[in-house]
């Protein structure tokens, strides 16, 4: 038996379609998170984070950030001694929204925690955004969880 030109471009056609549907069906299962639910909203509000951004890098010495036994320790430069400090910590996890960690924090002694769960190895961003008489300050840290 022997396939003349016309069944070639038929099985041609027929593999590129099965080729297509096999790669919908596989990429309909996939999960993608976004980065933040509201990232519109964050959008917009860009240039607050620049100024944000701005402040923290004005300080007179950066926010010290360190991992140890399970905990993130960090150390508000020394501007903020004995004043009343508040903010958020979190721990974003980019390959898995799930694993998260949201913290508010309120400190007078420059110095703030965050435990973090076991589970929680590999490549992590934290993001502190704390307050500080009336001024805003937002520091991004990248960290290797081991």
């Amino acid at each position: 038996m022997s396939f003349d030109w016309g069944y070639r471009i038929l099985a041609v056609y027929l593999v590129f379609v099965a080729g297509i549907g096999w790669m919908v069906y596989r990429s309909a299962g996939e999960r993608v998170d976004l980065v933040t639910p509201d990232y519109y909203e964050q959008e917009v509000r860009y240039q607050e984070r620049i100024e944000q951004q701005a402040n923290a890098a004005a300080l007179s010495v950066p926010v010290s950030a360190s991992f140890r036994e399970g905990r993130i320790e960090l150390l508000l430069p020394p501007e903020f001694g004995s004043r009343q400090v508040e903010g958020e910590l979190t721990l974003y996890c980019p390959s898995d929204a799930g694993k998260d960690i949201h913290e508010h924090f309120a400190t007078t002694d420059r110095k703030a925690v965050l435990v973090v769960p076991r589970d929680r190895s590999g490549f992590q961003v934290l993001k502190l955004t704390f307050r500080a008489d009336g001024k805003v300050y937002h520091v991004e840290r990248d960290i290797l969880i081991p």
